[in-house]
Protein backbone atom coordinates (compact mmCIF):
# COMPACT_ATOMS: atom_id res chain seq x y z
CA UNK A 1 0.00 0.00 0.00
CA UNK A 2 1.47 3.38 -0.92
CA UNK A 3 2.51 5.56 2.02
CA UNK A 4 0.09 8.34 1.06
CA UNK A 5 -2.85 5.91 1.21
CA UNK A 6 -1.74 4.62 4.61
CA UNK A 7 -1.44 8.17 5.91
CA UNK A 8 -4.82 9.21 4.51
CA UNK A 9 -6.75 6.26 5.98
CA UNK A 10 -4.69 5.44 9.06
CA UNK A 11 -7.50 6.61 11.36
CA UNK A 12 -9.62 3.68 10.10
CA UNK A 13 -7.20 0.99 11.27
CA UNK A 14 -4.64 1.16 14.05
CA UNK A 15 -1.61 -0.20 12.19
CA UNK A 16 0.03 -0.37 8.79
CA UNK A 17 0.25 -4.15 9.13
CA UNK A 18 -3.49 -4.42 9.70
CA UNK A 19 -4.15 -2.21 6.69
CA UNK A 20 -1.87 -4.36 4.53
CA UNK A 21 -3.45 -7.58 5.81
CA UNK A 22 -6.99 -6.31 5.19
CA UNK A 23 -6.08 -5.11 1.70
CA UNK A 24 -4.53 -8.48 0.84
CA UNK A 25 -7.38 -10.50 2.35
CA UNK A 26 -10.40 -8.45 1.28
CA UNK A 27 -9.36 -5.71 -1.11
CA UNK A 28 -7.35 -7.37 -3.84
CA UNK A 29 -10.22 -9.56 -5.03
CA UNK A 30 -12.60 -6.71 -5.81
CA UNK A 31 -10.81 -3.35 -6.07
CA UNK A 32 -8.19 -2.17 -8.51
CA UNK A 33 -6.25 -0.08 -6.00
CA UNK A 34 -5.81 0.20 -2.24
CA UNK A 35 -7.12 3.77 -2.52
CA UNK A 36 -10.43 2.50 -3.93
CA UNK A 37 -10.69 -0.15 -1.22
CA UNK A 38 -10.01 2.19 1.67
CA UNK A 39 -12.30 4.84 0.21
CA UNK A 40 -15.14 2.30 0.30
CA UNK A 41 -14.28 1.34 3.88
CA UNK A 42 -14.28 5.02 4.81
CA UNK A 43 -17.70 5.48 3.19
CA UNK A 44 -19.17 2.44 4.99
CA UNK A 45 -17.63 3.60 8.28
CA UNK A 46 -19.26 7.01 7.84
CA UNK A 47 -22.68 5.29 7.78
CA UNK A 48 -22.18 3.73 11.23
CA UNK A 49 -22.91 5.84 14.29
CA UNK A 50 -20.41 5.36 17.10
CA UNK A 51 -21.93 5.09 20.59
CA UNK A 52 -21.57 8.16 22.80
CA UNK A 53 -20.11 5.92 25.49
CA UNK A 54 -17.29 4.67 23.25
CA UNK A 55 -14.60 5.80 25.72
CA UNK A 56 -16.30 3.80 28.47
CA UNK A 57 -16.54 0.84 26.11
CA UNK A 58 -12.84 1.06 25.24
CA UNK A 59 -11.62 1.57 28.79
CA UNK A 60 -14.02 -0.57 30.81
CA UNK A 61 -13.06 -4.19 31.24
CA UNK A 62 -16.44 -5.00 32.80
CA UNK A 63 -18.61 -4.45 29.73
CA UNK A 64 -19.42 -7.67 27.92
CA UNK A 65 -19.83 -8.14 24.19
CA UNK A 66 -23.64 -8.13 24.50
CA UNK A 67 -23.64 -4.66 26.09
CA UNK A 68 -21.22 -3.36 23.49
CA UNK A 69 -23.22 -4.82 20.63
CA UNK A 70 -26.42 -3.36 22.06
CA UNK A 71 -24.77 0.08 22.30
CA UNK A 72 -24.16 -0.01 18.54
CA UNK A 73 -27.65 -1.31 17.74
CA UNK A 74 -29.31 1.34 19.89
CA UNK A 75 -27.96 4.15 17.71
CA UNK A 76 -27.89 2.24 14.39
CA UNK A 77 -31.46 0.98 13.91
CA UNK A 78 -30.57 -0.24 10.42
CA UNK A 79 -28.43 -2.98 12.01
CA UNK A 80 -29.56 -6.33 13.33
CA UNK A 81 -27.92 -8.24 16.17
CA UNK A 82 -26.44 -10.88 13.85
CA UNK A 83 -24.89 -8.27 11.50
CA UNK A 84 -22.35 -7.13 14.12
CA UNK A 85 -19.42 -9.17 15.36
CA UNK A 86 -17.88 -7.95 18.62
CA UNK A 87 -14.50 -9.45 19.48
CA UNK A 88 -13.07 -9.21 22.97
CA UNK A 89 -9.52 -9.79 24.16
CA UNK A 90 -8.75 -10.06 27.88
CA UNK A 91 -12.24 -8.76 28.70
CA UNK A 92 -11.74 -5.59 26.65
CA UNK A 93 -13.06 -4.62 23.26
CA UNK A 94 -10.67 -5.69 20.53
CA UNK A 95 -12.71 -5.20 17.37
CA UNK A 96 -16.21 -4.50 16.09
CA UNK A 97 -16.94 -5.85 12.62
CA UNK A 98 -19.98 -5.09 10.48
CA UNK A 99 -20.74 -7.71 7.85
CA UNK A 100 -21.71 -6.90 4.26
CA UNK A 101 -22.56 -8.76 1.09
CA UNK A 102 -20.91 -7.96 -2.26
CA UNK A 103 -23.46 -5.18 -2.81
CA UNK A 104 -22.55 -3.65 0.57
CA UNK A 105 -25.83 -4.52 2.23
CA UNK A 106 -25.63 -5.65 5.84
CA UNK A 107 -25.74 -9.43 6.25
CA UNK A 108 -25.46 -11.98 9.03
CA UNK A 109 -21.87 -12.39 10.19
CA UNK A 110 -20.55 -15.92 9.87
Amino acid sequence: IPADVIKKYFCLMPSEKLMQDEWEKHGTCYWQTPEDYFEKINYLYSKINIPNNINDILNNGTLGYKSIKQSFIDINPQLKWEEINVMMRKNKLHEVAFCYDLNFNHIKCI
